[in-house]
């Protein structure tokens, strides 16, 4: 697929973090995660896919098994499935992460996910695997995924073709008594952005985020899982591919959000830096180590260990700077496209660990803070928490071993950390959500040019407060017709986040004359959104020459004629309670000539508040 970009079109390619499928059988190839985006403007530089890292030889664990690949437009994963999985004993990681030691203490044994969901981006989901509970009903979907969406082709069947998401989901979420994930208790959302063939689109992981952001309060997501990426290398934090709003929507609202770091150290020659959208500061970026001890492993593409050591990073790993967690990928076991088990090894493992534990640290936020935790706040406890991971102290590998140190998640210690907040959660004014308190006024704009309003307009004409401090932005959302952007980019549907420098214009439609209600607005502060909400008004006249916004009017009843008081546009409004409307009310203009003088129309901004009594 294609997408243009001023006239010229250009290949971006997405793709699956996805080293190592179900180990199988050599002679039959199947396609698989390579994504041809399109979308809008933005897409200005082709794109490199990231290689597979599939198996080439692996010992002890799976013995003797290989698989082809392709470094052309399709990646290759061979079919079979007979291939032998690790014993009982294996446990994904959990021990070396902290998860067994956490639920072996009595005070963090019921945190198992339990009220929280989860969002899985990705190829689909097995919908009748066990992994994912029962099917009580029949229908044949497991009782925990509870919203299946397929964005590639525009229906509601999320099946998965190619195994990836099932392993992914698996990682964050099995219930499996031998294979479990990191939250076995909580449900899944399974948005599938990739279509039959293996192709996806940033357009699809646009929407299904956009779905996100718009059902966040109603299904109680918690996390959001992409283990996918561009196959850049990014040294700084970047917002790119018109998804970068909706994940900074997100974060606002305190969902928290994992991403893969990528797969292509080795193949990049050992070159710093994440995959996108790993790569964007609203977004927790996830490396892989190795889950317990083993033998050797060599990957397609050239990558070798000699030696597996719990906790060392795998040769694949991007890493970099800004990498906010390590957590165990390599060799992950779970769900597949079919009836039979997945063995994965990859950033796209490693991620989902995180979105599992992203679960269960709101759980016992919410249990014992009475409250969620937000974005940064996961991030800093992720971190502060830690263990260390030294590059190159007991790496055996064929990359370069930078020596920096990186943090590995420890989920015991990051519980006992929560633990500790308890006193902190009980003062009244811990991490409470912004408020909006009042309104004074917004400037006015020309006649047939868009209604322009920055942040620090906005901020001033729609007053807040923040008991803890916390730097307050705002969430718009359409709710008219005409055109809405931030920055120039289109606002629809789920809204969008404006911060400090950020600048809104509203452009009414040829046909638009009078007050016309053009988008909501309430404050939010990364981890709550405000109770109340403003709607920005405009009045919008058709006739005469453009005048400037002389005063203002505050209409205190319904209907508008009622209750007029006329105002300096300089004075401070009354604190005021109810339904209101504040105007600008253009000055007359007259121009000589022709039939004599003409008065002159204007468009003009204001803000409509409703506050609770």
């Amino acid at each position: 697929m294609r997408f243009a970009v001023e006239r010229r079109r250009t290949t971006v390619q997405l793709t699956s973090h996805m080293p190592l499928n179900n180990p199988r059988r050599p002679g039959r190839s199947d396609p698989f995660l390579l994504a041809h985006a399109e979308g809008r403007a933005g897409f200005d530089q082709p794109f490199e896919p990231l290689e597979p890292r599939c198996y080439a030889d692996a010992l002890p664990f799976p013995n003797g098994t290989s698989a082809m690949f392709s470094t052309a437009s399709l990646f290759g994963v061979l079919d079979g499935g007979d291939a032998p999985l690790p014993s009982a004993q294996w446990d994904n990681g959990h021990t070396l992460m902290g998860l067994t030691q956490m639920w072996d203490d009595p005070r963090f044994s019921a945190f198992r996910g339990g009220g929280m969901r989860t969002v899985v981006l990705d190829t689909g989901i097995n919908l009748s695997s066990p992994f994912f509970g029962p099917d009580a009903d029949g229908n044949g979907v497991a009782d925990r995924i509870v919203y299946q969406y397929d964005f590639a082709n525009s229906d509601a069947d999320a099946t998965d073709l190619m195994g990836h998401g099932s392993n992914v989901a698996s990682a964050t979420a099995s219930s499996d008594p031998t294979y479990g994930g990191v939250a076995p208790e909580a449900d899944i959302i399974a948005l599938r952005v990739f279509n039959d063939a293996g192709q996806g689109s940033f357009l699809w992981l646009e929407r299904g985020l956009q779905w996100v952001v718009a059902h966040a309060a109603e299904y109680n997501i918690a996390s959001v899982n992409m283990s996918l990426g561009d196959g850049r290398f990014w040294s700084s934090n970047v917002s790119l591919y018109n998804i970068g709003d909706e994940l900074a929507s997100l974060a606002a609202m305190g969902v928290i959000v994992t991403a893969a770091a990528g797969n292509g150290y080795h193949d990049g020659g050992s070159r710093e830096g994440l995959s996108y959208p790993a790569a964007d500061p609203n977004v927790v970026s996830v490396g892989a180590v190795y889950g317990q001890s083993g033998g050797g492993f060599s990957y397609a593409g050239g990558a070798i260990a000699t030696t597996s050591p719990a906790g060392a990073l795998t040769p694949f790993t991007q890493r970099g700077p800004t990498l906010d967690i390590l957590a165990p990928g390599a060799p992950i076991v779970g769900a597949g496209a079919g009836a039979g088990l997945s063995v994965m090894h990859g950033t796209s493992q490693a991620a989902p660990q995180i979105a599992g534990l992203a679960l269960l640290a709101q759980e016992m936020a919410t249990t014992l803070l009475g409250r969620r935790l937000g974005v940064d706040e996961f991030r800093d406890l992720l971190a502060g928490t830690a263990s260390i991971v030294v590059d190159g102290d007991d790496e055996n590998d064929n990359v370069v071993n930078t020596g920096d140190s990186f943090p590995l998640v420890n989920a015991l210690a990051m519980a006992e950390a929560i633990w500790g907040m308890r006193t902190v959660a009980a003062e009244p004014v811990a991490n409470s959500a912004p408020t909006i308190d009042g309104v004074t006024e917004l400037t006015g704009a020309l006649v047939n040019r868009g209604a322009v309003i920055d942040y620090q307009t906005l901020a001033r004409a729609v007053q807040t407060s923040d008991a803890d401090g916390d730097t307050v932005g705002f969430i718009i959302e359409k709710v008219c017709s005409g055109t809405l952007t931030v920055n120039g980019r289109d606002v629809e549907g789920c809204g969008a986040v404006v911060r400090p420098g950020d600048r809104i214009v509203w452009t009414p439609d040829a046909d638009t004359e009078g007050q016309i209600e053009a988008f909501r607005v309430r404050a939010a502060d990364g981890v709550g959104v405000s109770a109340d909400e403003a709607l920005v008004a405009i009045s919008v006249s058709q006739s005469g020459d453009p005048a400037y916004a002389r005063g203002m009017r505050l209409i205190t009843d319904a209907p508008l004629a009622d209750g007029v008081a006329d105002v300096a546009s300089s004075a401070p409004l009354p604190t005021v309670r109810g339904l209101h409307f504040l105007q600008f009310q253009a000055a007359s203009a007259t121009t000589a000539g022709g039939g004599g003088a003409t008065t002159a129309g204007d468009l003009f901004a204001g803000v409509r508040m409703r506050i609770a009594a």
